[in-house]
């Protein structure tokens, strides 16, 4: 039982990641990569000659609690550190009274190899918050590193994290990609993570290893937490980052870390699963209260691991303006309005519909029906189509707090899917919040919008015909996104006058985008939740940008966005380098795009 309990946080994750998340999609095997990414005699030399200049390497404490350890395996995690290019490190080992003879000579004898070797016996097993807290006591680096006992280290691993430390000197949390190996040391299963996303940890633990933090800032903030095992890391993350600016966190795409993965890892799955989902729950609503935040934590269908974060609406809550452009199509119209009207809980609602110059009668009769409403008004907007500029005529006569701008093609499937989209909204940190969009036969057609150099914007999760859903853990992540598409799009009203609305130039496409780019240079977050769900029949009022004039005026706005924002719109911290999203599915990108530091002049 407390081998079981030990081990839990590292088995649960284990769980977790084996046949839930969607595996890579064609392209070349995980294997080919690696082959393509390991290090050659050459590299190696290039990176010690690397090192070799810098003037102040840090001093790297890897902490690493022990507890009756496989023999084979200690020793292969023991060797791992040994075989560090990085010379400036120091292992710090507590063994939490470990009953297993063989764990104290392995220690010894390598102790007595090696001076960077540090160990304490604890007196009693305390599991593994305590006994890392033990390691920790014995830290003499700036930074610390952890790292599990039947785990590896990649030869280089420590050599990235100094070399972040160095090109960074302000950051205090590094983290890298990491892949499983199993009992035969061979690698499969890798987990490419995106950079910084406080919402994405809030939903699950999604950094877990490698991690290099501060130690001063470990300490500060009390180490481990006991009484949370199979979550303690999750919550010294949530503790530690809350202390910090984004600037201060720095994600490293390479996979540095390897978790041993065995049939053991699995053999108390259910009660796991349980076990750890109660305690990282608890891990969240401790940090939801220590934020003073009106809110509360609820476990998802998908996985007991992953969580909500449920935020409550203030009472009474604000009123939202709904901006609605259309121009006819009756048939779309009738079914958006009335979705708001009559399947839409929510109180308080000012409703504009921004009409652009409409012909049909009976369009016109239903449109001087709808403004003899209370709480729905009809703008004329004559001229040629321009989304933009309808918008924000739309938002200038427009009374509410927030806005919500809702293409007219849109179908309200969720009585609830405004609250939730408000109540993020009203976050002072979030820029902008975006719907799961769905197509009518059910397929995905949105989760976000990703950025890059090849597309100027992809639908996150698309599901072409014949393609398989995403899973369901894909679907219930609220995380944060580069940028969310305008078919509904929710955000503060201050905010969109402060960044200065959409941009008229931008008329039909991109406009959405670069309102987006604007937030976030203006330091706020994107918001992608699942937890709002919507139709979007897509393309259905204008038709499909398919004409000669139509893909020319595309072009034209698409190099006007490059133009103004250059590769910032091009670059999505939200996806990993080792991954391409080509055909908007994650495939391994071969080559990887992000670059060695041993190729780069000295620090």
């Amino acid at each position: 039982m407390l081998t079981w309990f030990w081990r839990r946080g590292k088995r649960a994750w284990r769980v977790l990641r084996r046949g839930v998340l969607r595996p890579l999609v064609a392209g070349p095997s995980y294997a080919t990569w690696l082959n393509a990414q390991r290090l050659t005699g050459e590299a190696r030399r290039q990176i010690v000659a690397h090192m070799a200049a810098w003037s102040a390497p840090p001093l790297i404490s890897v902490l690493l609690p022990v507890y009756n350890s496989r023999p084979a395996w200690l020793r292969a995690c023991l060797d791992s550190v040994l075989a560090q290019l990085y010379p400036h490190w120091e292992l710090c080992i507590a063994d939490d009274a470990s009953t297993t003879p063989q764990v104290r000579a392995i220690l010894e004898e390598y102790a007595a190899r090696d001076p960077r070797l540090k160990v304490i016996y604890r007196p009693q097993n305390g599991h593994v918050a305590a006994a890392t807290n033990s390691a920790l006591a014995l830290a003499t680096g700036e930074f610390v590193a952890f790292l599990d006992h039947d785990d590896l280290l990649a030869e280089h691993a420590l050599a990235w994290g100094a070399a972040a430390i160095l090109d960074h000197p302000a950051v205090a949390l590094i983290y890298s990609d990491a892949d499983r190996c199993d009992e035969l040391g061979r690698r499969f299963n890798p987990t490419f993570k995106p950079d910084w996303s406080p919402d994405l940890l809030l939903a699950h633990n999604y950094i877990n290893h490698l991690v290099v933090l501060r130690a001063e800032l470990v300490r500060a903030v009390g180490g481990l937490r006991a009484g949370l095992e199979g979550a303690q890391d999750h919550d010294l993350l949530l503790r530690v980052s809350e202390r910090i600016p984004a600037e201060a966190i720095h994600h490293l795409p390479y996979v540095l870390y390897h978790w041993r993965a065995h049939p053991a890892s699995l053999g108390r799955a259910e009660r796991t699963r349980a076990a750890t989902g109660v305690a990282s729950r608890q891990a969240l609503a401790d940090c939801l209260s220590r934020r003073g935040l009106a809110a509360e934590v609820v476990a998802t269908p998908a996985h007991p691991f992953l969580s909500r974060v449920r935020y409550l609406l203030p009472d009474p809550p604000p009123l939202v303006s709904v901006i609605i452009p259309t121009r006819d199509r009756l048939d779309l119209l009738r079914v958006c309005v009335e979705g708001l009207r009559r399947s839409t809980d929510y109180p308080a609602l000012d409703l504009l519909i921004v009409d652009n110059d409409s012909q049909a009668p009976e369009t016109l009769a239903y449109l001087q029906e709808l403004s003899q409403q209370p709480n729905i008004r009809v703008l004329r907007q004559s001229g040629a189509f321009n989304y933009a500029a309808l918008n924000n005529a739309g938002v200038a006569q427009a009374r509410g707090e927030v806005l919500c701008f809702l293409n007219n093609d849109v179908v309200i499937t969720q009585r609830d899917w405004l609250k939730e989209l408000v109540s993020q909204a009203l976050r002072p940190e979030i820029g902008a919040v975006g719907p799961l969009l769905r197509y009518p036969d059910g397929r995905v057609q949105q989760a976000g919008i990703l950025l890059g150099t090849d597309v100027m914007g992809r639908l996150a999760l698309h599901q072409r015909p014949g393609e398989a859903a995403p899973s369901a853990f894909e679907l219930q992540q609220t995380r944060n996104a580069a940028a969310l598409t305008g078919a509904c799009l929710v955000l503060r009203r201050d905010l969109f006058e402060q960044v200065g609305g959409f941009d008229e130039q931008l008329a039909v496409a991109y406009n959405d985008i670069d309102l987006c780019l604007k937030l976030r240079v203006a330091g706020y977050w994107l918001l992608f939740t699942p937890f709002a769900e919507l139709v979007h029949l897509g393309s259905a009022s204008r038709g499909a940008e398919d004409s000669p004039e139509r893909q020319a005026r595309l072009q034209r706005e698409a190099e006007a966005l490059r133009a103004r924002w250059g590769a910032f719109a091009a670059s999505d911290p939200f996806t990993n380098p080792n991954l391409t999203w080509r055909r908007g599915h994650p495939e391994l990108a071969f080559p990887p795009a992000a670059p060695d530091f041993w190729r780069r002049s000295p620090s």
